[in-house]
């Protein structure tokens, strides 16, 4: 029997100077344990920040290496939310 974990993605944008806007959201992804996903997110403005976070319960934890509008992740246990905040 095949475990799948569901992953669930939401884009926060911060309005600090220049608006940037959203042309790609992220999309919900569903991967099995031991197995590699992605994520991706396409804006347009000038000087753009990204950031990528995992929400759990009652934690946020800033993913490390994860400042690019591409996430990859290979994780072996069940995760929580993750969310993406373009500056």
């Amino acid at each position: 029997m095949r475990t799948f974990i569901a992953f669930a993605l939401f884009l926060q944008v911060s309005f600090l100077g220049a608006q940037p806007i959203i042309t790609s959201q992220p999309v919900d992804d569903v991967v099995c344990p031991g197995e590699c996903g992605e994520f991706a997110v396409t804006a347009v403005g000038g000087g753009l920040t990204y950031q990528w976070y995992e929400l759990e319960e009652n934690d946020t934890t800033i993913l490390n290496g994860s400042d690019s509008d591409f996430l990859l992740y290979c994780e072996r246990r069940l995760l929580g939310m993750r969310v993406c905040s373009v500056k």
